[in-house]
């Protein structure tokens, strides 16, 4: 489904009724990035609202942004259904995003979530030289193969081969429009590109970190141990730096922990939301 919120059409899905929930998804990836997560919230009394970020799946972006931009798209989708206040979960960029939404709203805000993120700042860990050299590869179509693999844990590539077949194949034969797509023509790759640029330039700022500690929002933090694109250290720090945080870590889990561990993420995610009911 489509949403017009200003000069942008949003890509969104919308299931359950409760108190809302919005999804916020990371870089170069649509909003079927949530499955498990959307499917299981909305069965369990919660109004759950996941899009497409600009620039990503069916939202159409033109323009450079910033992650301040996206967070204003945020808190823009949630007044187009009247949500007052909602919980936000997001991961990766999302949760970049996240942060400055609950910074800038924090009395929207009734729960923050954030998975496999970085506050940035001066102590975020930049992303592996195992990962740096699968993004560095010179062939575009073994580049994307590669950093999608990497995205994912050494354990559940090892365990889960003929899955991790389905999600690299879907990625690089276009068939899951905007996932990921390092290097693909005519798959939403000026729109990465520009996630890209926003996600730097955020960094570059110094992000969140600085700020953490004024966030006073019931937060969750969500991270796994074998992280190649944004380690386990920014976790630590989002767990250490943000007043009253709880703090979880799968240590085998890579950047994909949504997938990999859906089921433990799901519980965690309900016990967050559930506990902070109105």
């Amino acid at each position: 489904m489509l949403l017009r919120v200003g000069d942008l059409e949003f890509g969104y899905d919308r299931a359950g009724d409760g108190e809302p929930v919005m999804l916020v998804m990371g870089l170069g990836t649509p909003r079927i990035g949530w499955f498990h997560q959307f499917g299981f919230l909305s069965q369990h009394d919660f109004d759950v609202v996941s899009f497409d970020n600009r620039g990503c799946g069916e939202t159409r972006c033109e323009s450079q942004w910033t992650i301040e931009d996206m967070a204003s798209d945020v808190v823009a989708i949630a007044d187009a259904f009247d949500f007052g206040t909602f919980h936000l979960v997001g991961i990766s960029m999302g949760g970049m995003i996240s942060q400055e939404v609950v910074l800038a709203y924090p009395d929207r805000i009734r729960t923050l979530t954030l998975m496999a993120t970085t506050p940035g700042g001066p102590e975020s860990v930049p992303m592996t030289p195992e990962y740096m050299t699968a993004m560095m590869l010179p062939d575009p179509a073994e580049r994307m193969r590669k950093s999608i693999e990497m995205t994912f844990g050494e354990k559940y590539r090892t365990e889960n081969p003929e899955m991790m077949k389905v999600i690299i194949d879907a990625a690089t034969g276009g068939t899951v429009d905007g996932l990921i797509p390092i290097g693909a023509e005519g798959v939403g790759t000026a729109g990465f590109f520009a996630q890209v640029m926003a996600v730097v330039n955020w960094m570059a700022g110094g992000g969140a970190a600085s700020r953490l500690g004024d966030i006073g929002t019931p937060t969750l933090v969500l991270h796994g141990g074998d992280d190649h694109l944004l380690p386990l250290g920014n976790g630590e720090i989002l767990g250490r730096d943000i007043p009253g945080a709880r703090f979880r870590v799968w240590p085998d889990a890579g950047h994909a922990l949504t997938h990999e561990y859906a089921d433990e993420v799901n519980a965690e995610l309900l016990g967050h939301l559930s506990a902070a009911r109105v």
